[in-house]
């Protein structure tokens, strides 16, 4: 029966943040088995099956996906152009949609409309997952990363796979350096190792690579290569990719950018800088002198959240990506959004051009690109300011996900989500 408006049946990467922002990465569950209790829901494009349902179709309110596609508790969703990565409790990778280039990681190049596990690294406990246009990649306890699809630009990080590659394969980054999370762009990649080390690949013609070889910008590079960041700069906590630009959130709450900057992505003027091709700090005044707790990106925007719990946003803004008013194609100087009442995000994450937060009152708002109904609306008009989604009676909000056009979240109809702080 369907539920107060939604139809029977169903965020990168998407961080959870604490009350006081610390970053959490992980949640607690009751039982052993997949809980009849949690509903897993999408919505967006479809037309490669990326939401899971077992359908091509678009769907442009959140519908829920029944039965419950897999057997094990959902930790992280994302996506890419257009298909999708579940990370479960179990350290499992589950995917669906678009799989032309082997971007599913099973060894076909044939889509799939429902989620379906990726054999191949079942045996290693993985803790991220990432996916860029057309490529996929993972991150295992050790520190091992994997990555799998489209090789055209050497986003695989191998010179040797050829131009795709189905199944996932190893990354050799170095003997001496364990990964702890990467990020994919369209057609880049960027790792942090457990020494706060981060090295980029892939396609660099933009500058997003933040290297110079003899000078210039590379076209592209196929293997891993390390990122010269200030000395000072001991700890990195997260790592962004958008379609041509890369950027850092370091231990102390810093923000370092760099790549193309058409749309004031390193909060530099465009008009006079169009490329920013190694790291470039962000002046903290921007964010009102508070560290930041939480940085993601779409393609051509970004989202930071300061300690204090408030939101800013910069970059492209003609689809409403910024949340706010905005009379240009872009605002290349980072504001706060102005809320009410004000959210305090709990989650936030962003697709293409589109962006999901869960409030810490626990609603579910939406802005930006909404062709294929991505923002929830039930329609496909530009979202400029953040809209809540009407979530069914007697639910909470459990985790969202985007890929570049799509959307996904998970509620329970019993209890809170019991948060794991690990930091």
């Amino acid at each position: 029966m369907p539920i107060n408006g939604f139809g029977a049946g169903h965020v990168i990467v998407c961080l959870f943040l604490s009350n006081d922002n610390k970053v959490l990465v992980s949640a607690e569950w009751a039982g052993q088995q997949t809980d009849k209790h949690l509903s897993l829901w999408s919505w967006g494009a479809n037309s490669y099956g990326q939401l899971g349902n077992g359908t091509q179709e678009d769907v442009l309110k959140p519908r829920e996906i029944t039965p419950f596609p897999i057997p094990d508790f959902p930790i992280l969703i994302t996506g890419g152009g257009g298909h999708t990565l579940i990370l479960t409790e179990k350290h499992q990778i589950w995917l669906c949609g678009s799989n032309n280039k082997g971007q599913l990681g099973l060894g076909t190049t044939s889509d799939v409309a429902v989620p379906t596990l990726v054999a191949k690294i079942q045996d290693e406990s993985v803790v991220v997952v990432t996916g860029g246009w057309d490529f996929s990649m993972a991150v295992t306890a050790t520190g091992r990363l994997y990555s799998w699809g489209s090789n055209a630009f050497g986003q695989l990080g191998s010179s040797d796979r050829g131009k795709l590659s189905p199944l996932p394969a190893f990354v050799p980054i170095s003997p001496t350096f364990h990964v702890t999370s990467v990020a994919a762009g369209m057609r880049h990649a960027v790792a942090i190792t457990d020494s706060g080390q981060v090295f980029t690949w892939g396609h660099g013609k933009r500058g997003q690579l933040g290297i110079l070889i003899e000078g210039e910008i590379p076209d592209k590079l196929h293997t891993p290569h390390p990122v010269r960041l200030p000395e000072d700069v001991k700890q990195i906590l997260t790592v962004v990719a958008g379609s041509y630009h890369t950027g850092v959130n370091t231990g102390a709450g810093v923000l370092y950018i760099w790549g193309c900057n058409r749309f004031g992505q390193t909060t530099q003027n465009p008009g006079s800088v169009q490329c920013v091709p190694t790291p470039y700090q962000l002046d903290k005044s921007y964010f009102g002198d508070q560290p930041v707790a939480k940085l993601t990106s779409g393609w051509t925007h970004l989202l930071a959240v300061t300690k204090d719990g408030s939101i800013y946003s910069w970059g492209r803004a003609d689809y409403g990506q910024l949340g706010r008013s905005h009379d240009q194609s872009c605002d290349w100087v980072p504001c706060k959004l102005d809320l009410d009442p004000p959210v305090h995000p709990h989650a936030i994450c962003c697709g293409s051009e589109h962006n999901l937060v869960i409030s810490e009152s626990g609603d579910l708002l939406s802005w930006g690109w909404n062709e294929h109904g991505i923002c929830g609306t039930e329609n496909e008009i530009n979202v400029h300011v953040p809209y809540r989604i009407q979530l069914p009676p007697d639910t909470q909000l459990k985790l969202i996900g985007c890929g570049a056009g799509h959307s996904f979240m998970m509620t329970d109809y019993r209890k809170p989500l019991d948060y794991v702080h690990l930091l």
